[in-house]
């Protein structure tokens, strides 16, 4: 049944959904948007999936499971998704939470070129992520978390494009974006590839953290496994390490 498989991989694109009650305008979205499918129908579908327990009910919300179904359909679906539509579904506004559920379920997809593709896009000169105001907002920052997992060196390029870029003058401290960003660049500094660049940024807080020789190295040995050594072969060979700007500091001049 060509449409009922179109309301499960709809359902799969996200790591859960509202179904019900005050919720239900996420069912809605995701018939209008994603399956573009009748809501009537979608309904009817999601409730026969329900029953035979391929969509897990808890609450209000559903969810495909068993979770190495849901990234096969959540795949599909990204497959047969044109590149214009997959940016604009990624970006346009949603019911509350749909976005973040979106780009948690997006995370799982590094396997995937579409998926790498999107992210690219997305943090390319004037797309959604290369824009400061969007990094560091609660929203773009927390659906910029998940995805650089997909493709590090594009999120790590377009956060030091947007950060370290341009004048000392206009370095903006980073507002209620720095939870999400801070945890987006510890996972940057786990590939060898990016780990310069999340480095750069993630302990860049020079005028109130001290020289950086004297880190612990407790703190660097837990941003990757090759972190530790390349710090204390910089430090034991008396490297100086280039001037590094304060991506982390409050506007007090403390670190939050």
């Amino acid at each position: 049944n060509v449409e009922a498989y179109k309301v499960i991989s709809a359902c799969a694109v996200f790591r859960y959904v509202g179904f019900k009650e005050d919720k239900s305008e996420q069912r809605d979205y995701m018939a209008d948007r994603i399956s573009r499918t009748d809501r009537a129908d979608f309904y009817e579908h999601a409730r026969w999936f329900i029953d035979r327990d391929v969509l897990e009910e808890r609450g209000r919300f559903i969810s495909v499971k068993p979770q190495p179904l849901a990234v096969r359909l959540a795949a599909e679906w990204w497959k047969r998704c044109s590149p214009e539509r997959a940016m604009e579904i990624f970006v346009e506004d949603k019911p509350v939470g749909m976005s973040e559920a979106m780009s948690d379920q997006l995370a799982k997809l590094n396997f995937l070129p579409e998926a790498k593709e999107l992210v690219r896009k997305l943090c390319s000169e004037g797309e959604y992520f290369s824009r400061q105001e969007v990094l560091d907002s609660q929203k773009g920052s927390r659906l910029f978390r998940p995805i650089v997992e997909i493709n590090p060196e594009a999120a790590a390029d377009v956060l030091l494009r947007v950060f370290d870029g341009g004048q000392r003058d206009d370095l903006l401290e980073v507002g209620e974006g720095r939870f999400n960003l801070t945890l987006a660049l510890e996972k940057l500094c786990f590939w060898r590839e990016t780990f310069p660049r999340a480095a750069r940024l993630l302990l860049g807080q020079r005028g109130h953290v001290g020289d950086q020789a004297a880190q612990d190295d407790r703190t660097l040995a837990l941003l990757g496994p090759h972190a530790l050594d390349e710090h204390r072969v910089a430090r034991e060979a008396g490297v100086d390490r280039p001037p590094i700007p304060p991506f982390f500091c409050s506007k007090s001049g403390a670190s939050r």
